[in-house]
């Protein structure tokens, strides 16, 4: 039986971020019987944009939540993503570089890439709070990160990477490799041919892919100039590709070049890549968003002759190789709009994958709610009415495999916290 309750209600940032910008990666983790998960508060009288701070929050068994940790006086734009390393419960933080007075603006400014180390064996303590081990004096980090981690569950190596301005850039990312100590064992640069954000990464036994978005100011002048008349805008930010790194070991080899996975460029579309996760088998597995024209007034305006619709696939590689690719679910429009759709891959005790789905939207397909999908017969079934952006605690963000699944909903309202057990579903 799935059991939902709410774990906070959700503020806006008022910052250009939210609760859900670290989509990806998650605020959530399982330990054992315990599960954590951060919080990003708003400070009130604060101005944007670097003005919320890092709560951390403990659930055991069926009790309540209860807030374990506050970083009062320490300011970030973001919400703070976390892995877990045996007992070591790692919370990356972005704070800026310097204090600020409550009331001095603090919109673009330098940050400080951080790891906190919280010490988890026990009663939560925090151990000690470690810089990023990448050179602030060489790289220029401010406040949009779009951050991520992964751990390797077979050598315990911790994968984090970062998004860094150099002159005249939008952003490139830089990742480090840490070993089970959290000793370095090198940083370097992570190459995409364009800005790439979002990313999902995963390490096991060495091998180890990165996934992300394209994050890019609309490249097709003509489609850019009817945005603005539409919307007034002076910016838009277009995810039309996905792009994959691949190595198959990563403490030896450096990531591969970079290759589009997933591409709707032709008719001004729109893609995400949601999660991703090992099979028990050595496959890699890509949960990916699709909806063929992103807004409705550039389909009545530039490709009249298309029905709008989005598809939730998921994509299966091997060795770096795409080899298949299947839908799980596929909606048409619906007063102007296509279906959003989540999702996050779980993995159960015996090592069997299975997809949790959302599902807003859309006139065809299933209906709106969010499924569950074992990997293994790729047939949904539906699990509860709630709807969000998904969060979940995750094998490849170092979670060990259990028959607990937790899940956390972000409805722009609140933020849904549900456990299942997937034991009644074997």
């Amino acid at each position: 039986m799935l059991k939902t309750e709410l774990f906070c209600k959700a503020q806006d940032f008022n910052n250009g971020s939210g609760p859900a910008w670290s989509h990806g990666n998650s605020p959530i983790v399982r330990h054992g019987d315990r599960v954590f998960c951060t919080n990003s508060r708003v400070i009130p009288g604060r101005e944007p944009f670097n003005h919320t701070s890092m709560e951390l929050y403990e659930k055991r068994g069926d009790g309540p939540w209860e807030r374990v940790f506050c970083d009062g006086g320490v300011f970030q734009r973001e919400p703070c993503p976390v892995v877990l390393a045996g007992d070591k419960l790692l919370v990356t933080v972005n704070p800026t570089a310097r204090a600020y007075a409550p009331d001095e603006p603090s919109r673009v400014v330098p940050c400080t890439p951080m790891l906190y180390v919280f010490d988890v064996s026990g009663e939560v303590r925090l151990e000690k709070r470690l810089p990023m081990p990448w050179d602030t004096n060489t790289y220029n980090f401010l406040d949009h990160s779009y951050r991520g981690g992964a751990v390797d569950a077979v050598t315990g190596d911790v994968f984090f990477d970062n998004l860094h301005y150099p002159p005249e850039s939008e952003g490139e990312h830089i990742y480090a490799l840490l070993d089970k100590e959290l000793n370095t064992l090198y940083t370097r640069d992570l190459v995409f041919p364009e800005r790439v954000c979002y990313h999902t990464a995963a390490v096991r036994g060495g091998e180890a892919y990165v996934f992300g978005v394209q994050d890019i100011v609309e490249p097709n002048r003509v489609w850019l100039d009817y945005k603005r008349q539409v919307t007034g805008q002076e910016w838009d930010y277009d995810f039309r590709s996905i792009w994959m790194k691949y190595t198959p070991d990563i403490r030896t080899r450096d990531f591969g070049a970079a290759e589009r996975v997933c591409d709707r460029e032709a008719t001004c579309g729109w893609t995400d890549n949601l999660d991703c996760c090992y099979t028990a088998d050595g496959a890699m597995l890509l949960a990916v968003r699709e909806q063929n024209v992103h807004q409705a007034f550039m389909r009545d305006h530039f490709f009249p002759q298309e029905k709008l619709y989005s598809r939730l696939s998921v994509f299966r590689f091997a060795g770096g190789v795409l080899q298949e690719k299947f839908v799980v679910d596929e909606a048409g429009e619906e007063n102007g709009t296509a279906a959003a759709y989540g999702a996050l891959f779980h993995t159960a005790a015996d090592g069997s994958v299975y997809l949790a789905w959302s599902k807003e939207g859309g006139e065809s397909g299933l209906a709106a709610g969010t499924y569950l999908m074992p990997f293994a017969t790729r047939e949904s079934r539906y699990l509860c009415p709630q709807t969000g952006t998904l969060f979940g605690s995750k094998t490849r963000l170092g979670a060990a495999p259990d028959d607990r699944m937790d899940l956390l909903w972000y409805t722009k309202k609140e933020l849904i916290y549900g456990s299942f057990d997937l034991s009644a579903e074997k």
